[in-house]
């Protein structure tokens, strides 16, 4: 069963319902699928250590940014994610692109074809 992770502002929430967090110097903004953000008083680091109870769900793509990839659509002739049912990309880092987990499914796709 999944559970729910405290993200601050006493709010604790399933990590379906968020699709990405954005980082604002020592707070996160907490992007919902209901399209609400949040502000809370928590860092991204701190974010992502609670979220690591949930594995391979989670995907720091750059400094700033903590996608889901269940809401995020790799790009690789960009080396970007599209957040679905948005008009929205969200770059990946030079440094961060070799950890990429889609990246590393694409080309293995692409050299068994």
């Amino acid at each position: 069963m999944k559970k729910k992770i405290p993200i601050g502002a006493r709010r604790s929430v399933f990590l379906a319902e968020i699709k990405f967090f954005e980082a604002h110097d020592n707070y996160t903004m907490a992007h919902f699928t209901s399209g609400e953000k949040l502000l809370v008083a928590t860092t991204l680091k701190k974010i992502q250590v609670r979220c690591s109870t949930q594995p391979n769900s989670l995907f720091r793509a750059s400094r700033k940014v903590l996608l889901n990839l269940q809401y995020a659509t790799y790009m690789p002739n960009s080396e970007s994610f599209k957040i679905k049912e948005t008009k929205e990309f969200i770059k990946i880092s030079r440094r961060r692109q070799p950890h990429n987990p889609l990246r590393v499914q694409v080309h293995t796709v692409a050299q068994l074809g």
